[in-house]
């Protein structure tokens, strides 16, 4: 759909044997606008995880005039190897009209370093510094050599220097014989920032500036987004990061900086120039000046070019050479700090202090640094020369100048507006007759293997960084997939909430409340064949004891309460018995101390009742054996009475009787 929305849009994808998706390559309007006047740096790295088929996502990221990362392209892979990043910068190049950068940053892939220098042979390849102090911390355990290859890194040594700092290090360590040490020294050229003294890198040594585009990225996707929402999610977070930039605008427009250097005029040209970002940088620069002094200065015979030694204070043997040039006004220093990054050295602004020149010198003013960097110049000679798109470009910004001075001053009055509104539709009209034929849509073209225009998903990728088991769970298609269960083995709960577990706890509810069923009907028939003899037997028992209790409650001394025990101990426990629908011979109700449970006495015996309306799992746990202690206590007497009954068992009409006349006889 973005292809039919831009007119300068770039895609290309390539589908492999099965009709899926292989590689995606694409490029919008946007990044090429900003290739265009940025383009000179591009780190290219790899980030992993953000989707469902772990294909690697490839970025081209560059350094605006705010010192802001910009997406130049993007494309996902279906692998690392050497043909598929072959066809990836091939793509890179031709959506870029083939314009290739002076500088190429990645993290150290040898397959991609044989690539650059194969499709772009004039590109200086820069290995990440911040990739090889990592490598030196996991392959170098002693410290102080760890010190020292740190300053092998960053240090701003000439090539004669480092070689002579190297060759010291090895000899002091006894460096000589280790492997990896002579490895990193073979390919210094990549990693070193001496070797990279007057290649333009505009500040940038890492991939830091790709980590930090993916971190903002992978707040919108992760791994186990697929790519029907892959794609609206990675544009949303790249218009995100694209705002950005307009507060970058307003802050280079707006903000008021407070000159507080020693050179206050050089300082403020210097703010109105630079974007605010930039402003910082070079300030720090001014303040470094005081450091230096010049020693001595030459003029060449013949010519008015002038040479100034310099050297530093406190430090007389480290020293540093500025030529200036007065017919074109351009300052080289023997650091070469404006050729890397393009900002001016505290020793040319020593040099300018000691001419006693109060501006920043519009020789050395890189256009990519200042506040309107980025913009194409409108140049009318060039827009009208060429078909190509940066001739397009020229005048469809040319154009688009001129009409927005003439909508300002329309929209001044409503008449304005009217009249503006009526000349600007019949331009729109008499306009499509300079337009060229449409874009194609994509589904009207023919694929060039003859396929079908609708690819299918991706096949798992196999990253550099995946491990074997993972590599297998892809193959079998268990990629995003989670935590499994401990006890069935399948993703998407834990081993508490299984439903296979849940199956088995309510057989095994089944199987006791079946066993207790039977024990009942054994007891049953055990009471039915001796009925007749113990029938008589608990009626004289419970008589008794019932007897023995009203003597109780009697001798208590209070007739109220007497009267209001007997009244309690013959006809309560019936009366509360029958509430519960388990009422007996003997008058005798026995209340548990399980929830919703009661235990009556029938003429076969004891039996529990359980409530139905609890679980199978309170089922399961009431039926285990407890002791119940039955305490009675009468009015004024302190007497206790206690009788232990085992709620499980299955007692008869005699026990319980036995049991009322030895609480009777208490």
């Amino acid at each position: 759909m973005k292809g039919h929305e831009e007119e300068y849009f770039f895609g290309r994808y390539t589908p492999d044997g099965e009709g899926r998706l292989a590689n995606l390559f694409w490029r919008d309007t946007e990044s090429l606008l900003d290739y265009n006047a940025f383009g000179d740096v591009v780190i290219i790295d790899s980030t992993y995880k953000t989707n469902i088929y772990c294909c690697p996502v490839i970025l081209f990221v560059g350094s605006n005039n705010h010192r802001g990362s910009v997406l130049f392209a993007c494309a996902i892979v279906a692998n690392e190897k050497e043909e598929t990043f072959t066809w990836v910068i091939q793509k890179f190049l031709e959506s870029m009209n083939n314009k290739h950068p002076k500088t190429v940053v990645t993290d150290g892939d040898e397959v991609m370093h044989t690539v650059l220098n194969k499709l772009m042979p004039t590109t200086r390849h820069r290995l990440c510094a911040w990739h090889i102090g990592r490598n030196i911390g996991q392959n170098v355990k002693d410290a102080e050599v760890q010190k020292e290859l740190g300053k092998m890194i960053y240090a701003s040594y000439t090539i004669d220097e480092w070689e002579d700092a190297w060759d010291n290090m090895v000899d002091k360590f006894g460096l000589e014989n280790n492997i990896w040490i002579t490895a990193l020294y073979e390919k210094r050229d990549r990693w070193a920032e001496a070797f990279f003294r007057g290649q333009f890198c505009a500040g940038m040594c890492s991939t830091q500036r790709c980590k930090g585009y993916n971190g903002k990225i992978k707040t919108r996707i992760g791994r186990f987004t697929v790519f029907s929402d892959f794609l609206p999610r990675f544009d949303s977070g790249v218009r995100y990061l694209r705002n950005r930039v307009l507060l970058d605008i307003y802050k280079s427009k707006n903000h008021k900086r407070k000159y507080d250097s020693h050179l206050k005029r050089v300082e403020e040209d210097v703010f109105n120039i630079f974007t605010d970002d930039i402003f910082v940088v070079i300030k720090g620069q001014i303040l470094l000046e005081a450091r230096f002094s010049v020693t001595s200065r030459i003029q060449f015979g013949g010519s008015e070019d002038l040479m100034f030694y310099l050297s530093q204070y406190e430090r007389p043997n480290r020293s540093w050479t500025v030529l200036y040039r007065p017919v074109d006004g351009v300052y080289s220093c023997s650091c070469l700090q404006y050729e890397s990054d393009g900002i001016l050295c505290p020793h040319i602004f020593s040099i300018l202090k000691y001419q006693n020149v109060s501006v920043y010198p519009k020789s050395m003013i890189l256009d990519r640094w200042t506040k309107g960097g980025g913009r194409l110049k409108i140049d009318h000679t060039a827009a009208k020369s060429g078909d190509n798109m940066s001739g397009r470009l020229l005048r469809y910004s040319a154009l688009m100048a001129e009409a927005k001075k003439a909508c300002h001053n329309l929209a001044y009055s409503t008449e304005g507006f009217d009249t503006g509104m009526v000349q600007l539709c019949g331009l729109v009209e008499s306009s499509k007759n300079y337009r060229g034929s449409k874009k194609p849509r994509v589904a009207d073209q023919e694929p060039d293997n003859g396929m079908c225009n609708v690819l299918k998903d991706p096949v798992i990728a196999r990253t550099k960084g995946m491990h074997g088991s993972n590599v297998a769970a892809a193959v079998n298609g268990n990629v995003g997939e989670g935590n499994k269960c401990g006890k069935c083995g399948i993703p998407g709960h834990n081993i508490r909430r299984c439903p296979l577990l849940v199956v088995e706890t309510d057989l095994a509810g089944k199987s006791v409340k079946s066993g207790r069923s039977a024990q009942s009907r054994r007891c049953d028939k055990s009471t039915k064949a001796d009925k007749s003899g113990n029938a008589k037997q608990s009626d004289k028992s419970a008589e008794a004891g019932n007897a023995a209790k009203s003597g109780i409650a009697v001798k208590s001394g209070k007739d109220g309460e007497s009267r209001k025990a007997a009244k309690s101990m013959k006809g309560g426990n019936s009366r509360k018995a029958a509430k519960f629908g388990n009422g007996d011979q003997s008058g005798k109700a026995d209340k548990s101390a399980g929830i919703g449970r009661t235990a009556s006495v029938h003429e076969q015996g004891a039996c529990e009742t359980v409530n139905p309306s609890k679980s199978e799992f309170e089922a399961i746990e009431v039926n285990q054996c407890k002791v119940v202690d039955s305490t009675q206590r009468s009015s004024n007497s302190l007497e206790y009475v206690t009788a232990s009954v085992e709620r499980d068992e299955c007692r008869d009409d005699v026990e319980m009787a036995d049991l009322n006349s030895q609480v009777g006889d208490t």
